[in-house]
């Protein structure tokens, strides 16, 4: 009797486990692979999910085109495009934070969306730059503000800005070999 017992518990463990544990697959250019996951802890969309943003982070999430690739196309840039660029980062964004993923990837997924804002932000001063060279200005980070101004103002003013730093640079090593010297 013990021992028709013993098989019984031993019997329903192992049914418990087959019934928590299920298999997630999936392929990339080269590989198919598969992994068991606890379906009591996580659900297979979490598990999809969090799949989904982990690949993410190494691709560019925004396709509208930043960068024309001709004359004739940077002819044809326009507030609209900003515009689409807008609305596309509102809408993968938007997409991107409704995803229910594993606990472990929602830092995973916080980086993507850094990542997704990164892009879109660059992406859109680029624009700017063609479209409104003043506004994409505005908008850029101090550093970029002291090379760009000089850009719109004329050449001896690039090659003045260009140059300070290069002469700063000079007089530090001059008075570093003066220091050398004594």
């Amino acid at each position: 009797m013990k021992g028709l017992t013993t098989a019984l518990i031993v019997a329903s463990m192992a049914m418990t486990t087959i019934a928590q544990a299920q298999i997630y697959k999936w392929e990339d250019g080269y590989c198919r692979m598969q992994g068991d996951f606890d379906s009591k802890k996580y659900t297979a969309k979490q598990i999809e999910n969090s799949h989904y943003v982990m690949n993410q982070l190494s691709t560019l999430n925004l396709e509208i085109l930043s960068t024309p690739q001709s004359v004739t196309e940077m002819k044809q840039l326009s507030y609209g495009d900003v515009d689409a660029l807008d609305k596309e980062y509102a809408q993968v964004k938007n997409d991107v934070e409704k995803l229910k993923v594993v606990p472990q990837a929602q830092t995973y997924k916080q980086d993507l969306l850094k990542s997704i804002e990164g892009e879109y932000t660059t992406n859109k001063l680029v624009l700017l730059a063609y479209v409104d060279p003043a506004e994409a200005i505005k908008k850029s980070p101090p550093i970029c503000k002291t090379y760009i101004e000089p850009l719109l103002q004329s050449e001896s003013a690039i090659q003045n800005r260009c140059v300070r730093p290069l002469k700063r640079t000079l007089r530090n090593k001059q008075r570093i070999m003066q220091m050398i010297q004594t």
